[in-house]
């Protein structure tokens, strides 16, 4: 019998009961029932059109297991053939602007709650998957941003969200599938202290939240330096066996992505627990499965580890004997889950701009020109349809019933004040031709500058992931909401007029024009079905700082209406912390997030190191005038390397500068220390 090792048993929270109890299920299950749990059944499907929930295992009801039911989400639950039924909440790179890993708990909540609602336990989502390439499609789905150290703190904060709610997470997709181009067969190449560094740190953070399930990926993966496999993410064993379930200890399933499975006998050797495909039910892990076991291809224990990895987390998350009434089709949305939507939405905006036109008052009569309804959700598995969206223009007239709107461009000259909304949305499938907002946008953005009313125009601007903003130094102030969901409008008037001051920071780079981290075509999309990840670390910022390339605003940039000041409360301890004071010296209450990067020895000599790297941040609200001490303590683990050629994390003495600030490029404090 499989059994968790001993370091599983002593650092997660191993649930004996529900081990027991999946113990007794499995001594009673037959073979076929057992083969039964490990791929999916197609429910209904009508011209390619989901008319039915994604996935659906077959439970077995004489020993009360009941049938896996899952569904898309990670925006909210998916329902194409009951548009509106639910939640379009704001997106996961919102949450990630957002830098609150308080917010990404109750956004996971939130949709957990609507999962529960629907009938479903089980959310595909979140997806975690670095923004490593500027025109990706499905950036707005990534949690992690372009950093792991903020991917790791909200990944793991948004599944113990979700699975507070007995909903199981499904973080994907392992491993490297940053790109949607070429995306179902392709080699992402990377080496293994690349992959370690910056691409792993997310899915080791799921385990550590103990994520009922993680799923693989559609690509193909070879990892330099730590095997010579070159296969599919869903039958890699470095990947799911030796990475996944024994270097990280982790106690949960591993299915495929739709479709992703390419063999039976080999993705069952090779760490595959579930397949879940397209248009069959079970192509590879149904009687071919059973046939391999049968006739001793796959070993019936290895069968016993995949069912029991699957009946343990029902039981620890009490899915068990829990009463579940599908409801596919049923409204669950509700107020307070609206209100959720519009408070995280809000949160998220980053002012990039603002040239003392912001924040408006409401109370003050004023004429106002406002044009234009953007996108405010992403298309594909990561989409959905909202019950409703409040338009720019609602949220306005919501948030001041005395201004008088005007929607004509002609206007714009005569008005008080000018505020466009503009916006980009993308998708599964397809990764962006380029990072310009549509041309239509642009042109009404010029028409305004043109009429003369540049210095009182407000841009917002809704955006799947990276954009090119040529007109920002031609327009007062610019806000970015990423793809902010149905509260849109409201979220946007909340930080317009002052009711919400923004606090959202940039969790990607945003460049100055297309390609400014100049990728090769090996690395994007790539050459002979493989994509290089030449670039090794240098990612997002960490390539800009390295090449000293200015780009149009840095990760972790985002103003407010308030000013913070940092100072330095004394050196840096014995015990590695560090203690800043924050001062709120503006006349709002705000917040800010207070950012500290780590230099490393010889960082600065070495080409293909970045110079400083984010390692600890937290976001700090304070009453105008207030300060508070606000501590920091650096751990052993953010002074040690993958060492490739040791395949193993080690520590790395010498001497270290923290940089201590609120975007990666505005550092003030610096603390000098020695590691010995």
């Amino acid at each position: 019998m499989w059994w968790p090792c001993a370091f599983a048993l002593v650092f997660s929270a191993f649930d004996n009961q529900a081990w027991q109890q999946a113990e007794e299920t499995l001594k009673q299950m037959t073979l076929p029932e057992k083969v039964q749990l490990t791929h999916g059944e197609i429910k209904n499907y009508t011209n390619g059109n989901v008319y039915s929930i994604i996935g659906f295992v077959p439970g077995i009801p004489r020993l009360g297991v009941p049938d896996l039911r899952m569904n898309d989400g990670p925006q909210g639950y998916r329902c194409d053939s009951c548009k509106g039924t639910s939640t379009a909440f704001p997106s996961a790179l919102t949450v990630a602007s957002t830098w609150d890993s308080d917010i990404a708990f109750r956004w996971g909540e939130s949709i957990g709650e609507e999962f529960l609602a629907k009938g479903a336990f089980i959310q595909l989502g979140p997806m975690i998957n670095l923004a490593r390439v500027p025109y990706g499609g499905r950036t707005f789905e990534y949690l992690s941003g372009e950093d792991p150290t903020l991917a790791s703190v909200l990944t793991e904060a948004a599944i113990r969200g979700t699975q507070s709610k007995g909903v199981i997470s499904v973080p994907k997709t392992l491993a490297n599938n940053n790109q949607q181009t070429h995306e179902i067969d392709w080699v992402s190449e990377v080496d293994w202290q690349t992959h370690e560094e910056l691409y792993a740190p997310a899915f080791r953070a799921s385990v550590d939240a103990e994520a009922g399930s993680i799923m693989c990926a559609y690509n193909k993966l070879l990892i330099t330096g730590a095997s010579a496999e070159s296969d599919f993410a869903c039958q890699h064993k470095f990947n799911l066996i030796t990475q996944l379930k024994k270097n990280w200890n982790y106690t949960g399933w591993v299915m495929s992505d739709w479709g992703a499975t390419h063999s039976t006998i080999k993705s069952a050797l090779n760490g595959l627990d579930q397949e879940m495909s397209l248009f069959h039910s079970g192509f590879w892990f149904d009687d071919k499965l059973l046939n391999a076991v049968q006739n001793g291809s796959v070993p019936v224990t290895l069968i016993n580890e995949k069912v029991m990895r699957i009946l343990y987390q029902l039981y620890k998350l009490n899915i068990v004997g829990r009463p579940v009434k599908p409801c596919h089709n049923c409204n669950v949305t509700t107020d307070a889950h609206n209100q959720v939507a519009r408070n995280i939405a809000a949160q998220g905006i980053v002012l990039l701009k603002n040239q003392g036109v912001l924040p408006l008052n409401a109370q003050k009569e004023q004429r106002l020109t406002v044009i234009g309804e953007p996108p405010v959700v992403g298309t594909g598995s990561g989409g959905i349809f909202p019950p409703y969206v409040i338009s720019g223009r609602q949220g306005i007239e919501n948030n001041c019933p005395g201004c008088h709107i005007s929607t004509d461009v002609q206007s714009a000259k005569s008005s008080d004040m000018v505020i466009l909304y503009v916006g980009i949305t993308s998708g599964e499938a397809h990764d962006r031709s380029n990072l310009s907002l549509p041309q239509s946008d642009l042109q009404l953005i010029q028409d305004v500058i043109d009429s003369g009313a540049g210095d009182n125009t407000v841009v917002v601007v809704t955006a799947s992931g990276a954009v090119l903003l040529p007109f920002a130094d031609k327009v007062a102030a610019i806000l970015l909401c990423w793809m902010p969901g149905q509260e849109f409008g409201n979220a946007a008037a909340d930080v317009l007029f002052a009711k919400v001051n923004p606090s959202g920071k940039l969790p990607i780079t945003l460049p100055k024009e297309e390609n400014q981290p100049m990728m090769t075509i090996e690395q994007f999309p790539g050459i002979n079905g493989t994509t290089n990840y030449t670039e090794r670390l240098l990612v997002g910022y960490r390539w800009f700082q390295k090449l000293a390339v200015q780009p149009s605003y840095e990760f972790g940039f985002g103003l407010s209406y308030s000013e913070f000041k940092l100072s330095k409360v004394s050196e840096i301890d014995s015990d590695y912390s560090l203690t800043v004071k924050v001062t709120n010296e503006g006349d709002y209450d705000g917040a800010t997030v207070v950012q500290v990067y780590v230099q490393t020895p010889n960082a600065l000599t070495t080409p293909s190191d970045p110079n400083q790297t984010l390692k600890l941040f937290q976001k700090v609200f304070l009453k105008q005038g207030d300060s508070r001490d606000v501590k920091f303590l650096l751990l052993e683990r953010h002074f040690e390397r993958f060492d490739a050629q040791k395949g193993l994390w080690t520590k790395v003495p010498g001497n270290y500068l923290a940089l201590v600030g609120t975007s990666s490029s505005d550092l003030p404090l610096t603390f000098h220390f020695t590691v010995s």
